[in-house]
């Protein structure tokens, strides 16, 4: 995991960690949750660095698509064959809400 950490410490953890945090919640991003909760992990573990340079998109799809991470963890990650939200009836409306 060092080495992983090692590519990510020019850039800012806080960045980091709002752009993982935020891609998770993407409906898009259903399909690739392993990845991006192996890069929060990874991010989370890192020393925080305020002074660092922001990611750009391009540099997010290569790390989260194109790296050494994502062939450690990809061969696990399933398709989502679920909905991502849930709609349930209850006084005052329905609402749709994360399963589980």
């Amino acid at each position: 995991m060092k080495q992983w950490a090692q590519a990510l410490h020019a850039y800012n953890g806080w960045d980091l960690l709002s752009g993982v945090a935020g891609l998770q919640l993407m409906r898009e991003n259903a399909d690739r949750l392993l990845r991006l909760e192996a890069a929060a992990a990874l991010v989370a573990s890192m020393q925080p660095k305020r002074d660092g340079a922001r990611m750009t998109s391009h540099r997010w799809s290569t790390w989260l698509n194109n790296s050494e991470l994502v062939a450690a963890v990809a061969p696990s990650e399933d398709p989502f064959a679920y909905p991502l939200v849930e709609e349930i009836v209850f006084y005052g409306g329905s609402f749709r809400v994360f399963p589980g």
